[in-house]
């Protein structure tokens, strides 16, 4: 069985980069283009193995998304990683289990996910 990601950015360009990068490594991909987006998303599938969030969206921030996403589904991110993706320095106190920074390389990239990924049993 295909491990899956949700990825979540409000960048047309930058998702389906990511997209295409995660399917060739063969992961199962669903992408979301706003928070709201993904949390009707999260209604429809199972539980992704990984969520990959960009920190800044148009309707929200990666850290709202994360305390909506406590409300709406306790307990997710205890077996789900959250994983912010920004161009930008980490936030200190967020809530996510890591940060990847916006696009070191493809290489990189896939490192982190797979890291993360095996983080989580």
């Amino acid at each position: 069985m295909k491990k899956s990601v949700l990825v979540i950015d409000d960048s047309p360009d930058m998702l389906a980069l990511e997209r295409m990068i995660l399917k060739n490594d063969g992961f199962e991909v669903f992408t979301a283009q706003s928070g709201t987006a993904a949390f009707r998303l999260l209604t429809e599938m199972p539980d992704p193995n990984l969520i990959i969030l960009d920190q800044q969206m148009e309707d929200m921030s990666g850290d709202e998304f994360l305390d909506r996403l406590e409300e709406y589904k306790p307990g997710l991110t205890s077996n789900v990683p959250v994983v912010i993706l920004s161009g930008s320095d980490p936030t200190p106190h967020s809530k996510a289990a890591g940060y990847i920074r916006k696009f070191p390389d493809i290489k990189v990239f896939l490192e982190h996910v797979h890291q993360f990924m095996g983080s989580r049993a």
